[in-house]
């Protein structure tokens, strides 16, 4: 066996075990009028272990949901976007299984986010991206079985009244564009489709369907949002503990052999693709990915990225996160974001969070449960704020 050489390996100890860098003072940024507000989109992935009346973070995004609906009164201004791992440990199940009873409650506890009076008169939509997991962590075809199962839950959803879509069309090398008002528009990626299923002939025509959505943008700011992120200082993107595995798994990582990590070979190319599109049409104003179970706001160090990054995959599950290049703002944190358009074309980010304690609620007494889901709504606060443009 070929020995580690020994200044790689040392190189290797630093980036594991070196002091995080500290992040730059964050200013207070002003919350805008709601009189000024033009769409508002709320950015949470990962809620797959959520449950119905016992998820904290949940029941404060649907609060918020129908607090804007109230405020703006125009549909379609206010937009949920769950950024994948919709329903853990492997997507929804068929009909009639015993793990379909499980994964079902996973999507109602999200679908209800949107369920509220006013986020059902002025049509609030909530949009299922699809995740790894979604995929139940397989290839196609049995990945895409899996990922249908879920496709026709949240059809059966919206037959009973629920604004839900899982966007863009299951399994297909298409890519999904919704305009929010005059200001927005939404570039939505599977980026798990191209992990798991995409066709090496395919590759270069998805690549074209992100390019014309950019290109026909025609002067709105652009979100795009997809399961993983475009970078990551957790443990997709790098972050590994040498110590934990001996190493085993940070040298997997650093090689590109973990193919759900930012830096597996496939994910790279997905990158350097949109990075010359991006070289081509101008860079979008944010991406959005969840992926990583942190909370993360990254701005532009490489001149060919976004302007913005971040990572928004809080909602059920939480985790470490440490360092990349541009970070403002991380937090091991449960919670999620959300992104204001203003009729003047401005453009706000705010995340909120609170203590991953109020993750989830599992008490069996129903005043204990009832107690802790007081407690833990009232926790979540806006951590971080600022504006992208």
């Amino acid at each position: 066996m070929r020995a580690w050489p020994g200044a790689a390996l040392a190189a290797a100890l630093a980036a594991a075990c070196g002091q995080t860098p500290s992040l730059p003072e964050v200013r207070p940024v002003a919350e805008p009028p709601a009189a000024d507000v033009e769409s508002v989109v709320f950015l949470i992935g990962d809620a797959g272990l959520a449950r119905p009346g016992r998820s904290p973070v949940l029941e404060r995004l649907r609060r918020e949901v129908e607090e804007w609906a109230a405020r703006l009164r125009r549909d379609s201004a206010v937009v949920v976007l769950f950024l994948g791992d919709n329903a853990y440990p492997e997507g929804v199940h068929a009909r009639g299984t015993r793990a379909y009873v499980e994964d079902r409650l996973h999507l109602l506890a999200q679908a209800a986010v949107v369920a509220g009076p006013q986020a059902t008169r002025f049509h609030a939509p909530a949009i299922f991206l699809a995740g790894n997991h979604d995929w139940g962590k397989r290839p196609a075809p049995e990945g895409l079985a899996q990922l249908l199962h879920q496709d026709t839950l949240i059809d059966s959803l919206r037959a009973a009244g629920h604004d839900v879509r899982l966007m863009p069309d299951p399994g297909k090398p298409k890519i999904a564009v919704v305009d929010v008002r005059r200001h927005l528009r939404l570039v939505l990626i599977d980026t798990s489709w191209w992990l798991l299923a995409s066709p090496f002939p395919e590759t270069g025509a998805f690549l074209a369907q992100i390019r014309d959505a950019l290109r026909g943008a025609g002067g709105r700011a652009v979100l795009m949002a997809s399961h993983h992120p475009f970078k990551s200082g957790a443990s997709h993107g790098g972050l590994v503990p040498f110590w934990k595995t001996l190493g085993v798994r940070y040298l997997l990582a650093r090689s590109g052999a973990l193919l759900q990590d930012l830096n597996s070979i496939p994910y790279r190319r997905l990158v350097d693709g949109m990075r010359a599109v991006f070289r081509e049409t101008g860079a979008p104003l944010l991406y959005a990915g969840g992926h990583d179970h942190t909370l993360q706001v990254i701005e532009r160090f490489d001149p060919e990225d976004p302007l913005h990054m971040v990572v928004s995959g809080a909602a059920s599950k939480t985790g470490r996160v440490g360092y990349v290049e541009g970070m403002v703002y991380r937090g091991a944190k449960a919670g999620y974001m959300r992104l204001e358009t203003l009729r003047d074309g401005r453009v706000y980010l705010f995340v909120t969070a609170a203590d991953p304690r109020y993750q989830a609620c599992d008490q069996t007494d129903d005043a204990a449960l009832r107690e802790c889901m007081r407690q833990g709504v009232a926790a979540y606060e806006t951590d971080y704020a600022a504006r992208l443009k």
